[in-house]
């Protein structure tokens, strides 16, 4: 990661109840509006049933070099994040 980057964050299960489209549209509004250097990335912790939904729905919203799936990650792994 960027050591200057903004970053948002979203720890948890990927699963439609969480509403993750509603982040990932209103993600790709700010970037439309970033014109500072570096922009935002959105770093997607966790797994889940929606998560292939959830990667193809970046690429259709062009945020494949902002958004960044994680996978898992541990307590200890997470905790650097916040």
């Amino acid at each position: 990661l960027p050591d200057n980057a903004p970053i948002v964050l979203f720890a948890g299960r990927m699963a439609r109840e969480k509403n993750l489209d509603l982040l990932l549209e209103s993600f790709a509004a700010l970037q439309a509006k970033w014109h500072n250097v570096p922009r935002p990335l959105l770093l997607l912790a966790g797994d889940g049933p929606d998560r292939l939904r959830l990667e193809a729905r970046v690429r259709a919203l062009s945020l494949s070099g902002s958004v960044v799936f994680t996978g898992f990650l541990s307590h200890t792994e997470l905790a650097p994040l916040y």
